[in-house]
């Protein structure tokens, strides 16, 4: 189309999905956020030198890495008299 041509050059391309692939959009807190990064960091979930969410899902998916339940947490003890 002649009339938005020039808008090839400004709008940036989308990169093509690889084959076999699908998108997943998650909502999350700034912290939720941090916390999961730490984690892909931990485990060497990485793009370009950076905490990867969609590595982590990934190996989760494959099972290289595996969820495990945290412990409930001690009740506390009782106060001294």
């Amino acid at each position: 189309n002649p009339k938005t041509e020039h808008l090839d050059a400004v709008r940036p391309r989308h990169r093509r999905q690889p084959r076999g692939t699908e998108d997943v959009k998650v909502r999350l807190s700034p912290v939720q956020r941090q916390s999961l990064d730490l984690i892909a960091l931990q485990y060497g979930c990485l793009y370009d030198g950076k905490p990867s969410l969609s590595e982590l899902l990934r190996r989760l998916a494959e099972k290289q890495l595996q969820v495990v339940p945290a412990s409930p947490p001690l009740p506390e003890p009782p106060a001294a008299d």
